[in-house]
This record gives C-alpha cells, structure tokens and sequence, in this order.
C-alpha cells in the first residue's frame, strides 16, 4: 500500500506515515522497565524497520537523517544504551511538526522528556528543504515516571504493529498522523499510525495509540497540533 504525499513535503518524513512493516503483530509482550532498560528475549540486535514491496527500507527511514542530522538528534536505529522512545507527529496542512522524546539517562540514572516543535522551512518553488528549526522544551510527568511509564506499557507502546498492516485499516490520502521509534541495546523498530483517532472504536491497536497519544499529552503538558 504506498502512501502518497505532496512533493512539497517529500523531505519532510514524517509526512511519510504508510510503513510497510513485515513484522509479527502477536509477538510476545515485552515490558518497559521503569528502572533503568528493557529486557528482550534475544541475544543480538534485531531492527525492525518497515519495507517497500521491492524490498527498500522505508521512505522515512532512508530519509530521516536529512531531519534527524539538522536537528542534532542521536541516531536510534543502531540501537541505545538503556530505551530511548521518539515520537513524531505530522500534519498534512502544516509545516510545523512535534516531537516527543522519552529516554532513560544512565549517566544520570534518571527518565528524560523532550518536546520539540520544528518549523521547516523549504525553497521559494518548495521542491527543497533549506532548514528546520527546532524549539525545545524540557518536561516531566505530573504522576511520576513510574506511573506514566507503566500507563505506556499498559498500551504495549513497545509491541504495537504498524497500521498498514491492520485488517479494515483503510490510510486516508492525506492525513495527520504519529510515528513511533523504539531503541534499547537489543532492538530498535519503527512503526506508524495515520489518524488512529477514526478507528480507535472499531480496531484494538487504533485504540491503543490513541490511549498513547492522550498519556503523553496528559501527563507531560503536551498539546498535539491537531487531533489524531
């Protein structure tokens, strides 16, 4: 299922929201420990990054860099010392995007939380990226990390399939929406949900993020651009 955007957009990745993950959706349920790391089941680093049907790594994962390098982000996908989780939020009619990040800092033995809001800014004919600005602001949960990181969980923030690859999950052609990466020393996957807000009654999973969206803008103070 490709998932068309308009070429004014094509650098900007979160834009690109229709994964096509080939991973399992019934994998067994790992925890988010609200110590210090996630524990899994494997002994080497497994990445799970979404696929074309020709079997290229996603749109958004072979451009992300373009953002995550302006921005001075750490790339995930070789995985991290503890959890880092990254959160971004796209909007169709907009060139403003948000960010969440949530990680655990050994060297401060302590959870973390960065909202980011960036501007990008492209040519005058809008067919490049000429820069992205990043505001950032640091934020912690009003119940406590414990309890904000076990209401995550409770969601399987970590396991959740990517939409596509939901029966009955029909991507509008033009749509807000959130993708989410997941690295620990062990692992690192991405997956995507466009509007899970339409479909949060009808499928579980929908649900599920929907419920994810509300715990980090509840908890953490965040207000999401637009409804998803």
């Amino acid at each position: 299922m490709n998932y068309h955007i308009d070429e004014k957009k094509i650098c900007n990745l979160m834009l690109s929201l229709a994964w096509l993950m080939m991973f399992s959706c019934e994998s067994k349920k790992k925890e988010i420990n609200t110590s210090n790391s996630l524990e899994f089941d494997i002994d080497t680093f497994v990445q799970d990054i979404p696929r074309e049907k020709n079997g290229d790594f996603d749109f958004a994962y072979r451009t992300k860099d373009t953002i995550e390098k302006r921005v001075g982000l750490i790339d995930l996908s070789k995985g991290y010392d503890s959890v880092f989780i990254r959160l971004y939020y796209s909007y169709s009619l907009s060139e403003i995007s948000q960010m969440v990040e949530i990680f655990y800092d050994k060297k401060i033995e302590s959870w973390q939380s960065k909202i980011h809001t960036l501007l990008f800014e492209y040519s005058t004919n809008g067919d490049s990226l000429i820069n992205v600005k990043d505001s950032v602001v640091q934020a912690s949960p009003k119940s406590g990390w414990q309890v904000m990181m076990k209401k995550l969980n409770s969601f399987d923030m970590i396991d959740l399939p990517d939409c596509s690859m939901l029966e009955n999950y029909a991507l509008p052609m033009d749509g807000d929406g959130v993708m989410v990466q997941v690295a620990t020393n062990k692992k690192y996957r991405m997956y995507s949900y466009t509007m899970p807000v339409l479909y949060k009654n009808l499928i579980p999973e929908a649900k599920k993020m929907y419920k994810i969206l509300y715990v980090i803008q509840d908890e953490l103070g965040f207000k999401q651009i637009g409804e998803m």
